[in-house]
């Protein structure tokens, strides 16, 4: 029973190793998994830092420009506003002069039929300038009776004025420049000398515009470079926060992964440190494992032979004593081939002294003086073994 009992212990102890091994093969495999999530997520953080540093040397460039871009926008605008200094008080003042005509006035140039040639002169270049050609009486009368006439004057912009129509103007001052004077145009109409003054502000207005043109320009192309710049560059930052908070989680997620993966890492390492210990053992209880069967399956034939070994036995003790040694070997080994023919033995031979002695015993009576022959120690066997009292005769005595 304590045979078997160990022989089950190694066999429960040999599963038991087999399922460490499963289990030390799954964990490395999924270490494995994880140490490639844990690469894989490394360099995705190194190709996004990667693309943050192209990002934020891109963003120092369009900072630098901006900053160059703005200086310079300002020098130009500085000297725009320098050239339209002086002439810019000759308009607002021909401005607050047109302001300040009295509506009354203007119905009466209306109401002439034919008007004098220096309001002629003006309105012709007052329509001119605002891009009106029709020059005619009745087209003047129509402007004049606008509600809003003023208005449309005061808020006229200069850069409307294009060369064609500044050189009609001035074409127009060269003919007819005495009509623009102030003291022949107010002599004539209170309400038409201050559209002369606007007339010829106007034009000065524009000849600085027309001078300051390419500034102005250059200045409205380095202000849609500007414009794109800061586009550029808010795009850039929004890539960068977005490449910043990608990188962020990318950490996040490799410090998972890589916690994961030590975790796993020392369950592997203890795991497999029980792993060898048993392995080690079992090895080592191999040996005692064979053993422990041979003798189990030795322990198994003999108990399943008792029954067929008892009963030769006892046949030889009762039957054969008083036989000759070849006799009685001759009816022993009968009885049991007819034992194994019926399936009562698993041998077709039987071990007397091995089975009803033991080498102590026969070391003991060799001791005592009884020879070392097997018919001598048979003799023994049954003189020891039998309750009958025997009978022996002493051939040495006889």
């Amino acid at each position: 029973g304590k045979l078997r009992g160990g022989l089950a212990k190694l066999t429960e102890a040999a599963r038991e190793v087999d399922k460490l091994q499963r289990v030390a093969t799954e964990q490395r495999a999924e270490l494995t998994v994880k140490q490639r999530e844990a690469d894989a997520a490394m360099e995705q953080i190194q190709k996004s830092m990667e693309r943050a540093v192209e990002r934020r040397g891109e963003v120092e460039t369009l900072q630098q420009k901006l900053s160059t871009e703005e200086v310079e926008m300002g020098v130009r605008k500085k000297k725009v506003e320098a050239e339209l200094e002086e002439v810019q008080p000759l308009l607002e003042e021909a401005k607050r002069a047109v302001s300040g005509i009295n509506k009354d006035n203007l119905n009466e140039i209306r109401s002439l039929k034919m008007p004098p040639e220096p309001i002629r002169d003006v309105l012709e270049g007052v329509l001119r300038l605002m891009g009106n050609f029709d020059t005619s009486w009745i087209s003047m009368k129509r402007f004049l009776g606008n509600r809003s006439v003023k208005e449309e004057i005061l808020n006229f912009d200069s850069r409307k004025i294009t060369p064609e129509i500044r050189q009609g103007v001035l074409d127009l001052l060269a003919k007819k420049g005495n009509s623009f004077e102030h003291a022949v145009i107010h002599r004539v109409s209170v309400a038409a000398s201050p559209l002369a003054s606007w007339v010829r502000a106007n034009l000065e207005y524009s000849a600085v515009l027309i001078k300051v043109e390419p500034l102005l320009r250059a200045n409205d192309e380095l202000q849609a470079e500007l414009a794109s710049s800061k586009e550029r560059l808010d795009k850039c930052l929004g890539v960068m926060r977005d490449l910043d908070e990608k990188v962020q989680r990318l950490k996040d997620d490799f410090a998972t992964k890589t916690a994961e993966a030590e975790r796993l890492k020392a369950s592997l390492q203890k795991a497999e440190e029980v792993l060898g210990a048993a392995m080690e053992l079992l090895e080592k209880l191999s040996g005692e494992q064979t053993r422990w069967e041979a003798m189990e399956h030795d322990l198994s034939a003999e108990s399943s032979a008792l029954p067929a070994n008892v009963m030769l036995s006892a046949m030889f003790i009762t039957y054969l004593a008083d036989e000759q040694e070849a006799a009685r070997q001759s009816f022993l080994q009968q009885a049991a081939e007819l034992l194994h023919r019926a399936k009562l033995s698993s041998s077709e031979s039987f071990d007397l002294l091995g089975f009803l002695s033991s080498e102590g015993e026969l070391l003991k009576w060799k001791a005592l003086g009884l020879p070392s022959d097997r018919l001598s120690h048979e003799n023994g066997i049954v003189l020891t073994r039998t309750k009958q009292a025997p009978f022996v005769i002493d051939p040495s005595s006889a």
